[in-house]
């Protein structure tokens, strides 16, 4: 109804005076949403914020296993060619001992 009655009111002459109010209203309303979103927003950009240190401690830890892996694989390497120039040493032992 109020469509039909402002595209009358300039034939008539006397509705601009509503239509500013109307306008007004608009105005309050758009703001007043424009605030909500921006709450809405900088309540998204907290949770963003916390999930993105989540994600940087996570890194971390995960930076911090992989360097324990790297350390453990090293002490196998290590053990592993240890152990196999022991067991080649003892084969060399054998052999001479099969030759006298």
């Amino acid at each position: 109804g109020a469509s039909a009655s402002s595209s009358a009111a300039p034939a008539a002459g006397g509705g601009s005076g509503h239509h500013g109010e109307d306008v007004g209203g608009d105005i309050d309303e758009t703001l007043a949403r424009a605030e909500e979103q921006a709450a809405e927003l900088e309540s998204a950009a907290r949770q963003l914020q916390g999930h993105f240190q989540q994600a940087k401690s996570s890194m971390a830890e995960i930076g911090r296993l992989c360097d324990e892996a790297d350390a453990a694989v090293r002490r196998s390497q290590s053990f592993l060619n240890g152990t196999s120039r022991r067991i080649h040493a003892l084969n060399e032992q054998f052999q001479r001992l099969m030759e006298e």
